[in-house]
């Protein structure tokens, strides 16, 4: 628990749509809500916001605005159910425009609320082995951050990393913060030439991607380096409006700011920038390589995660989910076999990956954007069978959740619950379905589930029609604000 520790608030960033990790990691189900943590139960995962969230909790800090972009506001309200002793706040962006931006409304979303007070901002899908580390470093940086420095926690270097921030420091920045120490040059992301000119110098060290400021300094220092960002954030977060729970920033006034990272736009420009230094046994999870360092090790070097037959194969990142993978000869490779798609890659070819993303795209592939189970305010439905006229879904809805009152025009869909009880309305009529019973929506009906219950309700939805498209829904009424 950090020194005075109820005065900081917490900026968590969780944005991001983590391309690098695809197939697992997509658009609409980023990395930071899969389950890729090894819990203590070796069947159990947890996911890397879920990490993030405990850790702040466990340092004594109380007080939380999370920025994230407006389609994952469920996923975090998700996560802070069971969360009652945290204060938190969930701004939502209508469009990722990186993390200066996000930083600026997550400051100005801070000090609406609680003043100026010191921030600590931080991604939602790091990785920190040792949070009592982390916790002194806080410390450290604590006070500094209070006397106007914008604190970077500095980790030592163990690779040549060229997807990294790195930092150069010198002296003490002042005497009065000898563990903040001045930062004389600040690289983002640099070419493999220019990361080992860096790392000669015994006194370089990687960025994590964590800061510390008082909110007012973060401010000044966007608004002398960047004040069309400022300014558009200002609008934006001003023009607010608060819908079930959430703060959604206005899209006109934000699509003004540009796109661009903290790193770039302060870091490598901030005049009064420091570090402290920590072993907090940090990661960035944001490729396969870095990743494979958590998973297990068998005796070929094979980093696994799932179930893996290896023969003759060594030195492969596997990533198999419930399905069995088995190699043969395959040296080198990272496997990655989701319920939808399957990469098969070089590792010296994993820093290509986003660009196959982006191909995907290009290309309308639906892999790129989501998985086929898809998750919902009301719970998830996940595709078995896509066959052009007909479709078939499983459908589940949580408890106490229902489904907006809507219609198709180009689809009917039949209803099996196989589980549970679901109250179904159609046209006016109301029903009660249990296990084993189904229904008939015809196009054009007004209709909607409900599950009325304390558990699960599991349907199989089969829709028959000439469009069977995501986008053919008109809502009529919705309780979780959708258009």
């Amino acid at each position: 628990m950090i020194a005075d520790q109820s005065s900081v608030v917490a900026v968590v960033l969780c944005g991001g749509s983590g391309t690098r990790l695809w197939p697992l990691s997509r658009k609409l189900h980023p990395k930071q809500f899969l389950p890729l943590l090894q819990e203590h139960d070796e069947h159990e995962r947890t996911t890397l916001f879920a990490h993030t969230i405990e850790r702040i909790n466990s340092l004594g800090i109380k007080r939380v605005i999370i920025v994230c972009y407006e389609a994952y506001r469920f996923f975090v309200a998700h996560h802070l159910i069971d969360q009652h002793d945290i204060d938190y706040t969930i701004v939502t962006e209508p469009l990722q425009k990186n993390t200066a931006p996000a930083t600026t409304i997550g400051a100005l979303a801070a000090m609406d609320k609680y003043g100026d007070v010191p921030l600590l901002v931080m991604p939602s899908d790091h990785l920190i082995g040792d949070v009592a580390a982390f916790g002194a470093a806080i410390k450290k940086a604590h006070s500094a951050a209070h006397s106007g420095c914008l604190m970077v926690f500095g980790v030592k270097p163990t690779a040549a990393e060229t997807g990294f921030g790195y930092i150069i420091a010198a002296d003490a920045y002042s005497p009065d913060h000898n563990d903040a120490l001045r930062v004389t040059d600040f690289k983002e992301k640099p070419d493999q030439h220019t990361v080992h000119k860096l790392l000669a110098n015994k006194n370089c060290y990687w960025n994590s991607g964590i800061f510390m400021f008082q909110a007012a300094s973060y401010m000044q220092a966007i608004d002398e380096l960047h004040p069309e960002i400022k300014a558009s954030c200002e609008r934006a977060y001003k023009n607010h409006n608060k819908d079930f729970g959430f703060i959604k920033i206005a899209l006109p006034e934000f699509h003004q700011s540009p796109a661009i990272s903290i790193d770039y736009a302060v870091m490598e420009q901030a005049r009064n920038l420091a570090v402290v230094l920590t072993d907090m046994q940090w990661r960035d999870l944001g490729s396969w390589d870095s990743l494979a360092t958590i998973l297990n090790q068998d005796e070929f070097s094979n980093r696994v995660a799932g179930d893996l037959l290896p023969l003759s194969s060594k030195n492969n990142i596997v990533f198999s989910g419930d399905k069995l993978v088995s190699l043969l000869g395959i040296e080198d490779c990272i496997v990655v076999n989701s319920e939808d798609a399957i990469l098969f890659a070089k590792k010296n070819h994993a820093g290509k990956i986003k660009s196959l993303v982006n191909t995907l795209i290009e290309h309308k592939r639906n892999e790129a954007i989501e998985h086929r189970k898809i998750y919902r305010p009301w719970g998830s439905h996940e595709t078995l069978v896509d066959a052009g006229h007909f479709k078939v879904k499983v459908l589940i809805i949580n408890p106490g959740q229902s489904l907006s009152l809507q219609s198709h025009q180009h689809r009917s869909e039949h209803w099996v619950v196989v589980k549970g009880e679901a109250v179904v309305s159609c046209n006016g009529q109301i029903s009660t379905l249990q296990a084993n019973q189904s229904t008939y929506i015809p196009a054009l009906a007004k209709h909607r589930i409900e599950n009325k219950t304390t558990t699960p309700t599991y349907i199989v939805e089969v829709q028959c029609g000439t469009y069977l498209g995501e986008d053919d829904i008109t809502r009529y009424e919705d309780e979780y604000g959708r258009a």
